[in-house]
């Protein structure tokens, strides 16, 4: 901690100099113990005066500190029916949920049109990756496996469909 304080500088110079005076011998043992004792206990009193001074402030600081913190808390608090429930969504813009979607379609009845209804749907992408997230998307459905283990795929109808309970 640095001390900006004139007094306890002042204080601290005399009590060098009354060092600087015993060291050269101008002063006896006696005199210096004398004078450097009412010296040092000044200088005591003002660091403690200056210390209680620091953490009464230190302490206003961590008391203002809390109480913000206290109020950008309960503005960050969202009320209980709008706090998200967890899980993954899915966004209905991926060309996975496009895909989904056209595979359900009973208008299309092969990988062609499949193809095509994407591309129509959501224009930008190569015809051969549609093709490689169809099959995909076929055969993820056919074993059951993550996003699409509650669909069911008909190789005959060429159609995905949501299973039942």
């Amino acid at each position: 901690m640095i001390v900006n304080d004139k007094e306890l500088h002042k204080l601290n110079d005399s009590r060098q100099e009354l060092i600087r005076d015993f060291d050269k011998g101008y002063i006896n043992e006696e005199t210096y113990k004398q004078r450097l004792k009412p010296v040092e206990e000044e200088i005591n009193q003002k660091v403690r005066m200056l210390l209680e001074s620091q953490k009464e402030q230190d302490k206003k600081l961590e008391e203002a500190r809390i109480k913000m913190d206290e109020e950008n808390k309960t503005e960050e608090t969202a009320p209980a029916e709008e706090v998200k429930k967890p899980g993954r969504k899915v966004s209905a813009d991926t060309y996975a949920s496009v895909i989904g979607k056209v595979l359900m379609q009973k208008s299309v009845i092969n990988m062609d049109a499949a193809v095509a209804k994407v591309d129509e749907l959501k224009p930008g992408r190569e015809k051969k990756k549609n093709v490689t997230q169809i099959k995909t998307i076929i055969r993820l459905a056919k074993a059951g496996k993550g996003r699409w283990a509650n669909y069911t795929w008909d190789d005959t109808a060429f159609l995905l469909a949501e299973k039942t309970a």
